[in-house]
């Protein structure tokens, strides 16, 4: 009885999707009014089971219906979807074919502009090298006018010094004509010295009678007496002059004289050394006589501290050292 029941709904079930409440509600008043006899509480189960599947067919539909409606609206979406694509495709379509007209119409002035922007990219290339042609051509020029300004400095300092030359040469110049015209007096002077002062002369020492005299004239002016003279023989120091000690205290005891060194180097260097007042003493014992007075004047020759007290001798002795030519002279002081 009961699968009668279950086959009974389901062949309705699928007879009908549509109004599945109104189909369910009729089945149940038909199975009432069935005279069907069963046992025990028959009715109260099938009704119950009714109810069930009327339920479970309810919640199907609903389940249905909102699958209906879902498909609805996706395919309104698609449609539109479509609808927009096409569009912009359409679009897109006139857009191109408007660009392919304004290519086919304006083709060569495309090209003609095209050539004259290669052509401008070239000349902007030319002006730009043309430019750091420039540029190293104004740095170029700008270190040749700073170098010609230095050579300008240059030459205006050189031209100074020229003209501080040129004057210290005047200078020079007068200062050389002064002294060779001092010169040309010094020689006229010698000339009448040597006139004067022979080169021998005779000089009358008080008790020692007159003697004779080797006469210097150009070595320092005229009118030298020679007293004492060494000069270089075969590789020796001979002594060709010595006037004698006493002879030579009284010639200078006996008026003011001056004392004069003169030496020639052995590498040809010539020296000197001038005193004024000098004057002879008697040492006390033999013959030897010291030097009582002597005032240095000038002098090209080393001479450390005072030589008076010195014995004659051995001053004489201290200049001889490293020369060719030694000569000591005296000359009355000329006042």
């Amino acid at each position: 009885m009961d699968q009668t029941i279950l086959n009974l709904l389901l062949s309705n079930l699928d007879a009908c999707q549509e109004d599945s409440a109104s189909e369910t509600s009729s089945i149940i008043s038909g199975f009432e009014s069935m005279s069907i006899q069963c046992e025990g509480n028959c009715n109260e189960k099938v009704k119950a089971i009714l109810q069930q599947a009327a339920d479970a067919i309810k919640f199907k539909d609903w389940q249905i219906d909102n699958l209906i409606m879902a498909l609805k609206r996706n395919t309104g979406v698609k449609n539109s979807s479509e609808n927009d694509v096409s569009g912009v495709e359409q679009k897109k379509t006139d857009k191109d074919k408007n660009i392919e007209e304004i290519i086919l119409r304006y083709e060569n002035q495309l090209k003609e502009a095209l050539t004259l922007l290669k052509e401008s990219s070239l000349l902007l290339k030319n002006c730009e090298t043309q430019k750091q042609q420039l540029r190293d051509e104004l740095a170029e020029r700008t270190k040749v006018v700073s170098e010609l300004k230095e050579a300008n400095a240059l030459l205006k300092e050189s031209n100074e010094k020229v003209r501080s030359l040129e004057l210290q040469n005047q200078k020079v110049e007068q200062q050389l004509a002064t002294k060779i015209t001092a010169i040309d007096v010094q020689i006229l002077n010698f000339e009448q010295d040597k006139t004067k002062y022979p080169d021998q002369i005779e000089v009358l020492c008080g008790s020692y009678g007159p003697q004779l005299f080797q006469v210097s004239n150009d070595i320092v002016g005229a009118g030298w007496l020679i007293i004492w003279r060494m000069a270089m023989l075969n590789g020796t120091m001979k002594t060709n002059v010595n006037v004698n000690e006493r002879i030579v205290q009284t010639i200078v005891n006996s008026q003011r004289h001056e004392l004069y060194i003169y030496k020639v180097e052995e590498d040809g260097r010539t020296s000197y050394a001038h005193f004024d007042n000098f004057r002879l003493r008697h040492g006390g014992i033999g013959d030897w006589f010291c030097i009582q007075s002597l005032d240095l004047l000038s002098s090209s020759i080393k001479v450390c501290g005072s030589l008076v007290n010195t014995i004659y001798s051995k001053m004489i002795q201290g200049f001889t050292s490293r020369c060719i030519l030694y000569q000591l002279m005296i000359r009355e002081k000329q006042m």
